[in-house]
């Protein structure tokens, strides 16, 4: 009995308390809202477009800060404020724009009762620059490991192999390249034809395009083959004596992939040996192969051969 009492109580005259709670509650607003406040309020800044062929070049200021004191029910008028602050660059031209910042122009300048102590800037500066574009080469950031006895057949191909840049004229005369995404192919057997993200560069107000490229890289087996009866070619430094190497011809083996390798020209792989004036007869010297890329020297047989002078008028010595 005593419980059911107790509701019947707090819901008597439900009506009469809920407007005193609501007077309660409106008095102390008015209370509070009419002292004195001091409180920070941040601006965006939102730059309008510059002239045609102009654009922004740098990073321009973002935001500024103000110290406004003012009663409570002033200071709630201005949460109803836009606070984007706009920047005029419709008369700017090629340099740096000095837009000076003053209270006058604040979006809530005007209201009754607020008073601006402190901004945090009184000017910004904005770079502006003419548009250029510029045409510059991708280079590439890929980390290739193949399977293994697999070789890749020539560079990589990038189609497109250069992209277009459009941004500042400045920022773009330092500019030389465009950066491939870091990719890693691991493992891999196949001729490889993929399209990789082209990274813009690190400048304000530059795009690229195409944003994207394929990349094309021909990947084959290895294979080996031995070139015999190879001519060595002597060059010496001497003016005195003609020289000779014995043998004069020797054996190499080439590796690389396959369909390279099996349409190797012979003439085009090249064995030297450079005699220098001071060697003397019987002397051993190295010889040096060289084949067309992406072919590589596994082995020579022999990998040296024996200098041999003639007409010295001098004692040879080690023959």
């Amino acid at each position: 009995m005593d419980g059911q009492y107790l509701i019947r109580i707090m819901f008597k005259n439900l009506g009469l308390k809920i407007l005193g709670l609501f007077l309660a509650m409106l008095l102390w607003f008015h209370v509070a809202t009419d002292k004195e406040y001091e409180i920070d309020i941040t601006y965006s800044f939102e730059y309008t477009e510059p002239p045609e062929s102009l654009l922004i070049a740098a990073k321009p200021p973002q935001e500024v800060r103000v110290r406004a004191q003012a009663t409570g029910k002033s200071l709630i008028r201005t949460l109803w404020q836009d606070r984007i602050w706009q920047i005029d660059l419709d008369s700017a031209e090629v340099g740096t724009l000095t837009v000076a910042l003053t209270r006058e122009d604040l979006p809530t300048y005007g209201i009754e009762g607020l008073e601006i102590s402190q901004m945090s800037r009184d000017s910004i500066r904005v770079v502006i620059d003419s548009i250029a574009q510029k045409q510059v080469p991708i280079v590439s950031a890929t980390i290739w490991e193949l399977a293994p006895n697999f070789v890749r057949t020539g560079e990589e191909t990038w189609i497109p192999d250069s992209v277009l840049l459009t941004g500042p004229k400045q920022s773009l005369r330092r500019i030389s390249s465009v950066r491939s995404e870091a990719i890693e192919i691991r493992n891999q057997s196949e001729s490889l034809d993929r399209e990789v993200e082209l990274i813009p560069p690190d400048a304000y107000s530059v795009t690229i395009s195409p944003a994207m490229a394929r990349m094309q890289q021909r990947i084959e087996r290895f294979a080996q083959q031995e070139f015999g009866n190879l001519e060595v070619d002597v060059t010496s430094k001497s003016r005195r004596d003609s020289v000779s190497v014995e043998p004069p011809t020797i054996s190499v083996e080439i590796g690389g992939p396959r369909s390279v390798l099996h349409s190797l020209p012979v003439d085009s792989i090249t064995v030297a040996c450079v005699i220098a004036a001071r060697d003397t007869t019987g002397q051993r010297r190295a010889v040096y192969v060289n084949v067309p890329p992406p072919l590589q020297v596994l082995s020579t047989v022999p990998d040296s051969v024996t200098v041999r002078r003639h007409g010295r008028s001098r004692t040879d010595t080690g023959s």
